[in-house]
């Protein structure tokens, strides 16, 4: 019976780190790995922080097309939480009416905690009319 209990209590403890490397594994991959990336120009029309557990910055760029209507060509995007100069950039940009140029890059999934969409804004630049 000793030896019973001694290979459940390794083969629940081996169990555990295996499965706690590839969840780590699976996270790196979600936050690191990058499918595409490039550059979107437009008006940021909407920018809001939600969640309920993780709260995060999900925004909208009005990329052409009549603003505010049907025709409207919106292109949905994300904030890492932490990127506090990003979300600032944008929310100024936002409040003059300006232009902007969001570089991003494209994740394979999403990872509700981290945002709603694949798509992660990593630098802003104001586009000069």
């Amino acid at each position: 019976m000793d030896k019973v209990k001694r290979f459940l209590l390794r083969f629940l403890i081996f169990g555990s780190l295996i499965s706690l490397l590839i969840l780590a594994g699976y996270l790196s991959f979600a936050r690191f790995a990058t499918y595409s990336d490039g550059n979107r120009t437009g008006k940021v029309s909407k920018l809001s922080k939600k969640g309920v557990l993780w709260k995060t910055w999900e925004g909208s760029l009005n990329e052409g097309g009549h603003e505010g209507g049907a025709s409207a060509d919106k292109w949905l995007f994300s904030i890492y939480p932490g990127d506090n100069e990003i979300v600032e950039k944008i929310k100024e940009a936002q409040d003059k009416n300006q232009t902007v140029n969001l570089h991003y890059r494209e994740r394979f999934f999403v990872v509700s905690f981290w945002g709603d969409t694949k798509y992660f804004i990593d630098d802003v630049n104001v586009v000069e009319d």
